[in-house]
């Protein structure tokens, strides 16, 4: 990662004079997925040292890098608790990959806390903490700053957000022939619900994706699938990510929702498998052909092993709403 350190340095300088006499600590990796390797790094004064994070995208998600750092200027700028956004480059000139470099928050995550407190009064102030923090993303007000999320006129169509979150799947199982998941998609399309006004959607809210900056303060990371949709879609995904822990928290998320948004939440099964469409495609492309989700085979690992219960709950979920049988994923996993 050495080569990346004076252009970033550079960019910083330009951006922030104030740190233009700092230097680059080492690069740690954090962490290699599908559409970005995250690195560690910390920028040292004289006076002080800030860390970072350095997101740097596969050459296909760059659109999503663009996008993330414009959601987090705009929510930083209205404190929101996310993570302080500093730089973005489209093009770099070390290898033509677009990266973000943006604060690091070293504090736990946010699941790690809920299962140390699993047994104490702190397990449902977490979760409160988090029904709060997710109803407040949701009540941020997109049509200034953040209308350019509405790519599909969702606001005059609400429908339309299905029909969106439907498109790859749909093409990618096509495409792939996965006839074990066509199934899915055609229960998803027979069983359409009525979805709600669009709200800023996170995308993929669970408790890996929340970190605890102070024990009151909550900062929601990883903005690359932020989008305009369902409220039902962030609660059905962060409700099946508590289950796939062995948290039976629906009825207390749920309720804790409805009371601070004063929305009735129904039909949220239809959205627990809509939410995790995407992540079942990769569980399938895991477990039988990484190249399918473009999975490097690191993540392709985790998914069979350090992901492994949520990989099952999102397979046990999907069979028991949908009825459609997964058992060939089910014995590859198993």
């Amino acid at each position: 990662m050495s080569e990346y350190r004076n252009e970033i340095l550079e960019l910083i300088s330009e951006a922030y004079p104030q740190y233009s006499d700092s230097r680059l600590s080492e690069f740690k990796q954090i962490l290699g997925g599908a559409d970005t390797t995250i690195y560690g790094v910390d920028l040292i004064s004289d006076s002080k040292s800030l860390p970072l994070i350095l997101r740097v995208y596969r050459p296909y998600s760059s659109g999503s890098g663009r996008k993330e750092f414009r959601v987090l200027q705009e929510l930083y700028a209205r404190g929101v608790g996310v993570p302080r956004p500093y730089v973005y480059t489209e093009e770099s000139g070390v290898n033509g990959r677009a990266y973000l470099i943006m604060e690091r928050i070293d504090g736990p995550l946010f699941v790690d806390e809920l299962y140390a407190s699993r047994s104490t009064p702190r397990f449902n102030e977490l979760l409160d903490m988090f029904v709060r923090n997710l109803a407040a993303i949701h009540s941020v007000d997109w049509t200034e700053g953040l209308a350019f999320l509405d790519r599909y006129d969702i606001t005059r169509n609400p429908r339309q957000f299905i029909t969106n979150v439907l498109a790859a799947p749909k093409r990618i199982i096509n495409e792939h022939r996965i006839a074990e998941l066509s199934p899915v998609i055609d229960w998803i399309e027979s069983h359409e619900v009525s979805p709600g006004a669009p709200v800023l959607l996170h995308a993929d809210y669970h408790g890996m994706n929340i970190l605890l900056k102070s024990p009151e303060t909550l900062i929601a990371i990883d903005w690359a699938n932020a989008r305009l949709g369902d409220r039902r879609y962030d609660l059905a995904f962060a409700v099946m990510f508590f289950s796939s822990m062995g948290f039976d928290v629906r009825e207390r998320v749920v309720a804790q929702y409805e009371s601070i948004s004063g929305h009735r939440i129904q039909n949220l099964d239809y959205f627990m498998v809509l939410s995790s469409l995407w992540n079942l495609l990769r569980v399938y492309s895991a477990v039988f052909d990484h190249r399918i989700m473009n999975e490097t085979e690191e993540t392709a690992a985790l998914l069979q092993s350090q992901y492994r219960d949520y990989a099952l709950e999102i397979v046990r979920t999907t069979q028991e709403v949908t009825g459609v049988s997964l058992k060939n994923i089910v014995a590859a996993l198993e």
